[in-house]
């Protein structure tokens, strides 16, 4: 059987970052592959500020007939670097593409960039069946691949509507160069991943799961949810599960009956989630918090009612209000994704929507930069508004800093962006009871370390 390495690049090589978490996209494929006969390994390149070389060092060392790489959009210049030193050294092994930016962006890595010579083939969109397939010689929907005419040629993408359940569980123990994974926003003890569904059926302006998983929400069970949970406690004694669907809640009826499968089969877990502000109801957050949930991640993204309309939100100002006071109220902390530098804003009115913010008074609060992804409405509105110097700005990210997708708007420069990101971050932490607050909930040595480090970096953008 052929030897396959799965490989999370560096967005870029040298630098160590604050925190990791386990790739849950890759864990998946690994899992998938072990069904089929396949005897997988992972490595996670992005935490430890690997060079180049070193990154490929210890890809070659797995002795891999086959290198499947994630590629984020902002991993994508580091991957081609890593693909082309591995074809140099090793021509004979095949390196595979996968992830959201070929999903975003379907042949153009193979197609357009010089650098793309260097990849076999990419599969796009969920990859579980169709990588095994690919393994076996077959043709798979969503399949690239350059034909002996030298011709790329791309198979008609589709994204599956099995059932969720079916799927291995990721198994952390596929990892084989991180023993665990702690985050800054659980107090103590080694953390996993988690998805309990897939696919989003809103259309905000920004986001790009419904490219990545469609527009249909797949929920597992309760049951299948918990068993994965007691997998990871038996099998590395996880304590912390962080939930990476774009809205965990979305069907209150299942939410419910996750938190009753919890608390009827004893199964102790701290873990946080992600929502929507107009998803919440009373009783489910109570039987949420008493089921072990101890953070609500809201995607807030702005506090200007005429911003909101333009990235297609659907929320409102009161409804950010309302959630917040109500999981404050439950004892769930909150945390308000953020974001500057959207179509519409100017810095003035960024201003007053930050104040608004702060009255709502989240827990904690992320400040990003708006950045414009392919495969996103953003992206295309960005690209015929002239907003971005340079539409294939991720080409080369890793290359010039000054390569990035962030908005060039009229009365909002990239420069003041960059500013008022930093001194958001300043104006929401920096304050007395505010320190307080966040001691209370997030005391681990990681999150002082990662507020430190923010406070003090020249750009505002963490990594999740």
């Amino acid at each position: 059987m052929k030897k396959v390495v799965l490989v999370w690049p560096p967005n870029n090589f040298g630098i160590k970052k604050a925190y990791s978490m386990p790739s849950l996209g890759l864990l998946y494929l690994s899992s998938s592959l072990r069904t089929h006969g396949y005897s997988p390994e992972v490595l996670d390149l992005g935490f430890f500020g690997y060079s180049l070389d070193v990154c490929v060092e210890k890809i070659l060392a797995t002795q891999p007939d086959y290198v499947g790489i994630s590629v984020m959009t902002d991993r994508l210049y580091a991957s081609l670097l890593i693909a082309q030193k591995i074809k140099t050294l090793r021509p004979d092994i095949q390196v595979l593409f996968g992830g959201p930016h070929i999903n975003a962006t379907g042949d153009d890595v193979m197609n357009n960039l010089e650098l793309g010579v260097h990849v076999d083939a990419c599969l796009m969109n969920e990859s579980e069946e169709t990588l095994p397939a690919f393994l076996n010689g077959d043709s798979p929907p969503g399949l690239i691949y350059r034909a002996s005419s030298g011709v790329v040629i791309q198979n008609p993408a589709v994204i599956p509507d099995s059932d969720l359940d079916n799927l291995a569980f990721p198994d952390l123990r596929d990892i084989s160069n991180v023993p665990a994974y702690y985050t800054p926003f659980f107090k103590k003890g080694p953390m996993t991943t988690m998805m309990a569904t897939r696919g989003c059926p809103y259309a905000c302006s920004f986001c790009d799961v419904p490219t990545n998983m469609g527009k249909k929400y797949r929920y597992r069970s309760a049951e299948n949810l918990v068993e994965e949970i007691r997998f990871h406690q038996r099998t590395k004694g996880i304590n912390n599960v962080l939930f990476k669907d774009s809205i965990f809640n979305l069907r209150k009826d299942d939410t419910i009956a996750l938190c009753q499968e919890l608390l009827r089969t004893g199964t102790k877990i701290n873990w946080i989630c992600n929502s929507r502000v107009d998803t919440m109801d009373p009783d489910m957050v109570r039987i949420m918090a008493s089921a072990g949930c101890k953070v609500i991640n809201f995607g807030v993204e702005s506090m200007d009612t005429d911003v909101l309309k333009l990235m297609n939100k659907k929320q409102t100002l009161a409804g950010v209000a309302s959630s917040i006071k109500l999981c404050t109220d439950l004892g769930i902390a909150t945390t308000a994704y953020y974001m500057v530098g959207n179509e519409g804003e100017t810095y003035s009115s960024y201003l007053r929507g930050l104040g608004n913010l702060i009255n709502e008074n989240p827990t904690l609060a992320l400040f990003s930069i708006a950045t414009a992804y392919p495969g996103t409405d953003q992206y295309k509105a960005a690209v015929s508004k002239g907003y971005l110097k340079d539409p294939k700005w991720y080409n080369n990210f890793s290359q010039r800093k000054s390569a990035n997708g962030y908005l060039e708007l009229p009365g909002f420069t990239i420069e003041q962006q960059i500013k008022a990101a930093k001194m958001s971050t300043g104006r929401f932490f920096l304050r007395p009871s505010k320190i307080l607050e966040v001691f209370s909930h997030f005391i681990s040595p990681q999150f002082l370390l990662m507020g430190g480090k923010f406070l003090l970096r020249k750009n505002n953008q963490y990594e999740y």
